[in-house]
């Protein structure tokens, strides 16, 4: 499989505000898809969590100007272009500011909260995500002859579950999760062909952008997973992966970002089935021989 070519559906790199403030300049003024974007523009905590229906009697339009009005700006509908609006109003919030407004919207306990928002999450995502880029990041993975795979801090989870179950599978992954040094001596590692993933949500290290910046010079395939497209690691990426990462506490929830790492995962093995299989049937043998598994059952005593 050949790496995919750069350059996502929709337009990444600048801040959504400048992009809409572009756009409406090519409406006319009071037009119905102008008032929509008006009404993102200027009140996004409301854009955040609207439905389409809401953001229709606001505007004064129907739900299919929204829908329309998402497309013109590049973004596959309403649930696109809201997943943006708040996840930059959101990274736009302090800590003290995100914690107050998630406890005055509680109204059930914390951990049913957390549960319900994480099931809402990864059922939108199953009928909104677009498989072709699911299987694009799985395309690069399988075309690079290696891969580094580079989070940070809590984010580093999806990343691990990538890297150590890909491997698992025959697919030379390597993770990087430390700073500085490690992640220069580890990009340069990468041979001609390879592949970076991210994994990024809320805030973005600037390190992580100096990071993408270089592997595009070098001409590797750079893949994204995070929670905005208009970001500047968006910018340089050829493939870029949009998720919810909204929780209902202080810290962004990576179960989306899990899922997507499971959902690929899933495409290296029906893309490459018999690597896998081996590969993994390798690692149960070496397991056997090392004596490392517990019984999964109680053995009985012959003593007793």
């Amino acid at each position: 499989m050949s790496a995919p070519r750069r350059g996502p559906k929709v337009e990444v790199g600048r801040s959504l505000q400048v992009r809409i403030a572009e756009q409406l300049a090519k409406l006319p003024r009071g037009s119905q898809a102008a008032r929509v974007l008006e009404v993102v523009q200027t009140n996004p905590q409301f854009a955040s969590y609207a439905s389409a229906r809401d953001m229709a009697q606001r505007a004064g339009v129907n739900a299919s100007t929204v829908t329309r009005a998402a497309r013109q700006m590049g973004f596959g509908g309403w649930p696109d272009l809201q997943l943006e609006v708040r996840s930059q109003y959101l990274s736009a919030l302090s800590t003290p500011e995100l914690l107050d407004r998630h406890s005055t919207e509680m109204t059930e306990t914390p951990a049913r909260a957390a549960l319900h928002q994480d099931a809402d999450h990864l059922s939108r995502m199953a009928h909104s995500l677009d498989p072709d880029e699911i299987k694009a990041l799985a395309a690069a993975i399988m075309a690079a002859p290696r891969t580094l795979v580079a989070a940070s801090g809590s984010f580093a989870a999806p990343a691990i579950v990538l890297s150590y179950v890909g491997t698992g599978m025959g697919f030379d992954l390597r993770l990087e999760t430390q700073a500085g040094t490690e992640r220069v001596t580890q990009l340069v590692g990468l041979p001609p062909g390879g592949c970076l993933v991210i994994f990024n949500f809320w805030r973005t290290p600037r390190e992580l952008i100096t990071m993408a910046q270089a592997a595009s010079r070098r001409d590797l395939t750079v893949c994204l997973v995070t929670d905005r497209r208009t970001s500047r690691l968006a910018q340089v990426a050829d493939v870029v992966v949009a998720i919810p990462s909204e929780s209902t506490s202080i810290f962004p929830t990576l179960t989306p970002a899990v899922a997507v790492s499971q959902a690929v995962l899933a495409e290296l093995a029906a893309g490459r089935p018999e690597q896998a299989a081996r590969a993994t049937s390798d690692i149960e043998a070496l397991w056997g021989d090392m004596d490392l598994m517990a019984p999964s059952t109680v053995v009985p005593d012959p003593g007793q």
